[in-house]
């Protein structure tokens, strides 16, 4: 099997596995914690809504995409794939990328505990957690999310990677501001000297 074949794959099941990984979590965590709800997208139509809209789509997009791509190869040339990057090293590397990538926001989410939440609640988190991989980075979950998409457009080098890696990358960016913004009117001072002392991605 070559590597574009085993990568083929790989895209795969990797993003089920992503779904089905947050699915469980989120269903353990409600359970664990004994809360109604974990996700909120915010106000209907608000920057915070159509910003989670946005990512939500294109996640689905991508997982649909590289099932269908195990059956339909030529789904490629719709994609506008840049054959030029098709490198198996390149690959290779975009992989190991997207391992590392959804190791470092699970960890996160990890040292988050029973802050960790999807999207932002006007009275959560009730502790600013500063701790495991929180102490160098404020941002350590959206960091691993970039990380893995940059690996994506690695792994398959197309228009589409490249449009949501640059889709990605701007929701995730508009995110850490709404959130940034939240944690400053919650803790105030405190998380002023945090982020004084913590860069925001690494």
């Amino acid at each position: 099997m070559s590597v574009y074949q085993f990568s083929e794959w790989f895209l795969a099941l990797f993003f089920s596995f992503v779904a089905v990984f947050y699915t469980i979590n989120i269903t353990l965590k409600k359970r664990r914690f004994k809360q109604a709800s974990l996700a909120t997208m915010g106000t209907p139509f608000s920057l915070h809504w159509w910003n989670h809209a946005t990512f939500h789509l294109f996640r689905v997009l991508i997982w649909g995409l590289c099932v269908v791509r195990i059956a339909y190869p030529e789904v490629d040339v719709v994609l506008g794939k840049f054959d030029l990057l098709f490198i198996p090293l390149l690959q290779i590397v975009g992989m190991v990328f997207m391992l590392i990538g959804f190791s470092l926001a699970g960890v996160s989410g990890r040292d988050l505990q029973h802050n960790w939440r999807s999207g932002i609640y006007l009275d959560k988190p009730k502790t600013l957690v500063k701790s495991g991989v929180y102490r160098i980075s404020r941002n350590p979950a959206f960091s691993g999310v970039i990380l893995a998409q940059l690996g994506f457009f690695m792994v398959l080098p197309s228009i589409f990677t490249l449009v949501c890696l640059a889709v990605g990358v701007l929701s995730l960016r508009i995110q850490v501001m709404l959130e940034e913004n939240h944690l400053s009117n919650l803790f105030g001072e405190q998380y002023t000297r945090y982020a004084q002392s913590t860069p925001r991605w690494f």
